[in-house]
């Protein structure tokens, strides 16, 4: 079964149904890249580090892992592991459309300066190869096409005739994810589920994300993340249990004793 991640904006990303309680435990923010991409992605604690959606279904957590994941349907949103290929390509290129405000529709076409011929070419392994010159674009589109499977296999971008296979420019909205609690799966603010089913307690301040601890229950975990809140933010603090304020502060105010 198939299930959705909300993202930023009301936008969503589909992961399979056995990847949901482990994906759903992070904030996941949707960005564009090179204005012509989206880009999923979360901070992890454990490691520390900056992943995307596909690559953390796949278990790749290491920025310098030697692994690249394409998608199939070329939908960065669609993270069913059916739709990821993990390769050791080192050329993202190949999967991408052709460049905007190309002289063509097509990927890997162009209009002759010379004459009234299309061109053909395609680069592999960082060098440019001529595939050739024809009288109409659909054929060079299609030389294209053959010469991107013959050096690039599943992973070739192939052209779709009589469409425009070009990037276009993706705008969103510029607005930050919120996490409340009926989107939490915890229930609780600030509280994840770790993979081995214990809770972790996270806040933010000052833009940084605080580690507080591992618990055993999400409400211990909650009531661990009401009393750093209230030591970050006083009164201004948004609690799980705001019930239990004077005890958190009692808790507090005997901590500060202890230590002077």
């Amino acid at each position: 079964m198939v299930k959705e991640i909300l993202l930023q904006n009301g936008m969503v990303a589909l992961v399979d149904d056995e990847d949901y309680e482990r994906v759903i435990s992070h904030i996941w923010t949707v960005s564009v890249h090179n204005q012509t991409r989206l880009h999923v992605h979360t901070k992890l604690i454990e490691p520390e580090v900056s992943v995307s959606l596909a690559r953390f279904i796949l278990g790749l957590f290491e920025q310098k892992n030697d692994f690249f994941v394409f998608f199939k349907d070329n939908n960065p949103l669609n993270c069913q592991k059916e739709n990821l290929i993990k390769s050791t390509h080192s050329s993202c290129t190949i999967r991408r459309r052709g460049a905007r405000n190309s002289s063509s529709k097509y990927k890997g076409v162009s209009r002759s300066k010379r004459n009234p011929k299309w061109l053909a070419n395609i680069r592999v392994n960082g060098k440019s190869m001529y595939l050739g010159s024809f009288g109409n674009e659909i054929e060079a589109a299609k030389a294209y096409n053959i010469a991107a499977k013959k050096y690039f296999g599943e992973l070739a971008y192939l052209n779709e005739i009589n469409e425009n296979n070009n990037a276009t420019e993706i705008f969103i909205e510029n607005k930050k994810q919120k996490r409340s609690r009926n989107r939490n799966k915890t229930g609780f603010r600030g509280v994840v589920i770790r993979e081995n089913g214990r809770f972790r307690a996270v806040i933010k301040k000052d833009k940084k994300l605080i580690y507080i601890g591992t618990f055993p229950s999400p409400e211990q975990a909650a009531k661990a993340y009401d009393q750093k809140a209230l030591e970050l933010y006083g009164n201004k603090a948004i609690l799980n249990f705001p019930e239990n304020i004077d005890e958190y502060k009692n808790s507090l105010s005997g901590a500060t004793e202890t230590s002077n």
